[in-house]
């Protein structure tokens, strides 16, 4: 919810509405490449090891990238999502 909120409140007003329908069909296609990946290596024979082992280096690569693009945005703007509020609050 919060990866959200971040990705829609830079949008414009009129723009959140299309802004989260990206976010969200995004969200599903990759996890719907993400299982056809996992399922072509087993298929392939590469072992139920080797795919869990490509799922949790995908998972720390994504939240590495995430704490990374979070961490240089300017947190004392005001919040969209919640008025009166900052990101600080």
């Amino acid at each position: 919810m919060a990866l959200t909120g971040e990705s829609v409140g830079i949008a414009a007003e009129e723009d959140r509405g299309t802004v989260s329908a990206l976010f969200e069909s995004m969200s599903h296609v990759g996890g719907g490449v993400a299982v056809a990946v996992y399922l072509t290596m087993l298929d392939a024979g590469a072992g139920y090891r080797a795919a869990r082992l490509l799922g949790a280096v995908s998972v720390a690569l994504g939240a590495v990238l995430v704490c990374l693009l979070l961490s240089g945005r300017d947190r004392g703007r005001p919040n969209p999502v919640l008025p009166g509020r900052t990101h600080r609050d």
